[in-house]
């Protein structure tokens, strides 16, 4: 499928790479439908603070209202099977992997899906990957710096955050005038290598076992391809959205 532009994209991973907003759409995932009220007791939220994540979530098409006489109830969005359109295949795709039922897995697989969309929420670090493919996957530092005309200490922002995600490699061999940059792929896990493969060329992944796979692999066992784990490392001190390199959200003001 056509993928769309990295600016959309990087919104979409910002609004969905917040933990306060994956534990909302676990919530719905299996199918609850819940009042306004009810479902801010459940999250312990206010009930405008709900509203604040809600009006990101409905933005995205990640979360739908349905309104009873004048009372709003919250639920899943719905599914169009095998869409063909980017965004909807990547909340299908995500609401795919909230759908484990089992509980003790739950914050695990929270966290690999924080550390997989975390890769995608600035536009400018998805355009780096795609020059990277585009190119064999290997490119020197100054080249990448010009095709994206960007300083310096902003490319190593963008390329240890890859790096430690196990993307990409630098490799920083003394003597040398410029380093290299590798594009490895080394995947934490499974679910990890679905949505790369899904926002970067829009394949869309088998959707049998997708949870529990991702779940396990990211425990420290092998991918298929026989490229073994290094260790999660993940940012949890900013579950906000992070407004990079001039990807601010721009969204409807809040609800009534």
């Amino acid at each position: 499928m056509q993928t769309a532009p990295d600016g959309v994209v990087g919104k979409w991973a910002r609004v969905a790479a917040n933990r306060v907003r994956l534990r909302l759409m676990t919530t719905l995932a299996s199918g609850t439908e819940l009042p306004h009220a009810q479902l801010a007791d459940e999250l312990g939220l206010s009930t405008s603070g709900l509203s604040t994540e809600l009006r990101l979530l409905e933005h995205f098409n990640l979360v739908r209202r349905d309104l009873r006489g004048h009372r709003a109830y919250w639920l899943a969005p719905l599914s169009l099977a095998d869409s063909q359109e980017h965004l909807e295949a990547l909340n299908q795709w995500l609401y795919r992997q909230l759908g484990s039922p089992d509980n003790e897995l739950t914050e695990q697989l929270h966290d690999t899906l924080f550390s997989s969309l975390t890769i995608f929420t600035c536009a400018r670090r998805t355009a780096l990957l795609h020059i990277l493919q585009n190119s064999g996957g290997t490119m020197t530092l100054s080249e990448l710096r010009r095709r994206l005309h960007m300083s310096f200490p902003t490319l190593l922002h963008h390329l240890d955050k890859l790096e430690r995600r196990g993307i990409v490699k630098v490799d920083r061999q003394p003597g040398r005038s410029d380093s290299i940059c590798f594009l490895i792929l080394h995947f934490q896990s499974q679910l990890q290598r679905d949505l790369y493969n899904l926002v970067t060329l829009g394949e869309l992944p088998p959707t049998e076992g997708v949870a529990a796979t991702a779940v396990a692999s990211a425990g420290g066992q092998r991918l298929a391809s026989g490229e073994p784990h290094r260790e999660v490392r993940l940012t949890t001190s900013r579950d906000h959205l992070e407004a990079e390199s001039g990807d601010a959200m721009d969204l409807p003001g809040p609800q009534p």
